[in-house]
């Protein structure tokens, strides 16, 4: 059954894929990228990755030579990046016009998909993107297919351009994370459109009256709140955020395009006429990325899980977040060297695991644990600071350290008893008994350089 509803309210190291071509086939595999040519109008379209390597980030230009001829790429192809457990992100240029039906499905790792070009994104193109968090739309997209965006339970948020009237049936079924759209023109809802969205809040429309029609299966929808804003833009930036739309906060949650160096990162940035208080970094929003170094601003509080794991970052010193969550820096196989002070107190399990060049290490500041397997495999970690409010060292927590050497421990002997008595018996086993770390105590945070 059809319902109409009238609303008349007011209100304010990672494996990276490069793309060239030197042969002759209608369809072939470049440097682990396939594309297929089509020589009637000269373009190209995507295929997907080869089976040869486990590509993590892919950068696709926007023209490919073959035999001294120039194919333009418009085009992802039906299924072509389907059940891809690998792919993090991938950089499309701005001639890509169509997205082809499960080209992206249950790519469970993706976290960005920026298509600032795209007319048309075809059936189940993204479905069963777990991960998938930042989703840029060209203003120029006038068709959503079925079930385009369903079961991507990370989504937060999605602006709909003006072009898109029409939702075709199991859009965000199952987005159980997603709370906040926009939607200037949308004039139809189809049956599950909205299945099983338990946090949807807010609807935001530009045009003072719409209306609607809305079919079975929509009920988050319908109990949505739904406003008017004139002003529906958001700041032109480099970087994605997660919006709080009830406490007017946001995180930094990606590069539009990546960059080696995180800094000048924005305390605040303006969406729908308003202004958001940047508070931190969400959730894998750096994973796989680019970046060398990052320097945080001091309001920045929280660090999300799997933030910056697998990048190319070397050095961190973080003094102002309270909490990094788990597994935020694992991975990180450039990582030298650690300095955690000041106001960090909370820090995640295998927040450091398997940062194979990690050698010094200085956990200071309001830390009272080092929590489990938050050094796992850093097999080259050498000097470690602990500050006195450290109370428990937890399981795993050094797990195959062989090359940890130096304790330096911000208080006395009777008080390092006292910690390992409080800490599981297999780490101290392992630093005692294994490894006979050397402690000094009393010692001064300046002995790690």
């Amino acid at each position: 059954m059809k319902k109409k509803i009238i609303f008349g309210l007011t209100l304010a190291f990672v494996p990276l894929a490069l793309c060239s071509c030197d042969k002759d086939k209608d369809s072939e595999i470049i440097k682990n990228v396939s594309f297929t040519y089509n020589e009637d109008d000269m373009t190209a379209s995507i295929s997907g990755v080869s089976s040869q390597e486990n590509v993590t980030k892919i950068i696709i230009p926007s023209e490919i030579k073959k035999n001294k001829k120039t194919y333009k790429v418009t085009e992802i192809a039906d299924k072509a990046f389907k059940n891809d457990k690998y792919l993090v992100s991938i950089e499309l240029p701005d001639t890509i016009t169509r997205v082809g039906s499960e080209a992206f499905a249950r790519c469970t790792l993706l976290h960005s998909i920026n298509l600032s070009s795209a007319t048309t994104i075809s059936s189940y193109a993204f479905d069963g993107d777990v991960r998938l968090v930042n989703v840029n739309l060209s203003d120029s997209l006038t068709y959503l297919g079925k079930g385009a965006f369903r079961s991507c339970t990370s989504l937060v948020g999605l602006e709909l351009p003006e072009g898109v009237t029409e939702l075709r049936g199991e859009t965000f079924s199952g987005d159980t994370s997603l709370k906040y759209i926009t939607a200037s023109s949308l004039q139809t809802i189809s049956n599950k459109d909205f299945y099983n969205c338990k946090a949807l809040a807010n609807v935001y429309f530009s045009q003072s009256q719409t209306e609607q029609t809305v079919e079975n299966d929509n009920d988050y929808y319908t109990k949505a709140t739904k406003a008017y804003e004139s002003n529906l833009s958001k700041d032109d930036s480099n970087y994605y955020f997660v919006y709080d739309i009830s406490t007017l906060t946001a995180t930094v949650s990606g590069f539009v395009k990546d960059e080696i160096k995180l800094d000048n990162l924005p305390i605040t940035t303006n969406y729908m006429g308003k202004e958001f208080a940047v508070e931190g970094i969400y959730d894998y929003s750096f994973l796989g990325s680019l970046i060398e170094s990052i320097e945080l601003p001091d309001t920045y509080n929280r660090i999300g899980q799997y933030a910056f794991s697998k990048s190319n970052i070397k050095n961190v010193e973080i003094s102002h977040v309270a909490t990094i969550s788990q597994y935020a820096f694992s991975e990180c196989e450039k990582l030298e060297s650690v300095k955690l002070d000041e106001d960090v107190a909370t820090v995640g399990t295998y927040l450091f695991n398997e940062c194979t060049n990690l050698s010094k290490v200085s956990l200071g500041g309001k830390i009272n644990q080092v929590s489990s397997c938050m050094f796992k495999g850093c097999k080259n970690l050498t000097d470690l600071y602990l500050n006195t409010n450290v109370s428990k060292l937890n399981n795993e927590a050094f797990s195959n350290c062989d090359k940890l050497n130096n304790i330096y421990y911000q208080s006395d002997e009777e008080s390092w008893d006292k910690l390992l008595l409080n800490s599981d018996t297999n780490v101290k086993a392992y630093l005692v008994d294994t490894l006979k770390v050397n402690v000094t105590y009393n010692a001064s945070e300046d002995l790690i350089k």
